[in-house]
């Protein structure tokens, strides 16, 4: 009896971890381990945190730690995510989301119906955090630069061909979003601050 109920409360202990890994709509976060800095693959399990890789829509992904050196991520096949909480949360070094081996893009799915995808970029201090792959825009997604002096620098092709962007207030004051690549789409909005472009 008394290992019955020990083994029940494993049970619960791990039903209770399982459902923190899970987002607000029931979808998995993976967190991007620790300091790894340089030139690294998405596509590595071991970079991760559980060692899946995110590539779903509506996964959450933590790509949002403190390092000390510049970060490049290369995706190194076509992903896609549902939210992206980026930036390096000190503010001290930049990160980069690169397309890697091939033409590759960066697609921003909330998985929900009717539902926003977010971009969260993260930190406090004037840096630059690039997302050089494109960018595709398969749901309505919210882009949110926080804090500070905040750059998000986007240079690849952003193709907001069937969904509306909206920037929500982060982006004023200091904060800016620069895009150096190619906005495509035909019918739809950037929705920022006080009015549409």
């Amino acid at each position: 009896m008394k290992k019955q109920r020990l083994l029940s409360l494993y049970q619960i202990f791990a039903a209770f971890a399982s459902l923190l890994m899970l987002g607000s709509h029931g979808f998995a976060q993976t967190t991007w381990n620790g300091t790894l800095s340089g030139t690294q693959s998405w596509n590595v399990n071991a970079n991760w945190t559980p060692a899946t890789y995110p590539n779903a829509a509506g996964a959450v992904v933590n790509l949002n730690q403190d390092i000390t050196t510049a970060l490049t991520v290369s995706l190194n096949q076509n992903i896609t995510v549902g939210t992206l909480n980026y930036g390096d949360l000190v503010g001290t070094a930049g990160m980069t989301i690169a397309t890697g081996t091939g033409t590759n893009t960066l697609t921003f799915d909330s998985g929900v119906a009717g539902g926003n995808a977010t971009i969260n970029t993260l930190g406090s201090n004037t840096t630059t955090q690039t997302i050089s792959a494109g960018i595709v825009i398969a749901s309505g997604t919210t882009l949110h630069v926080n804090g500070g002096t905040q750059i998000l620098a986007t240079s690849g092709i952003f193709n907001a061909s069937s969904s509306d962007v909206i920037v929500t207030n982060g982006l004023s004051n200091n904060q800016t979003w620069t895009v150096n690549g190619d906005l495509l789409g035909t019918g739809q909005r950037i929705n920022f601050p006080g009015g549409s472009r």
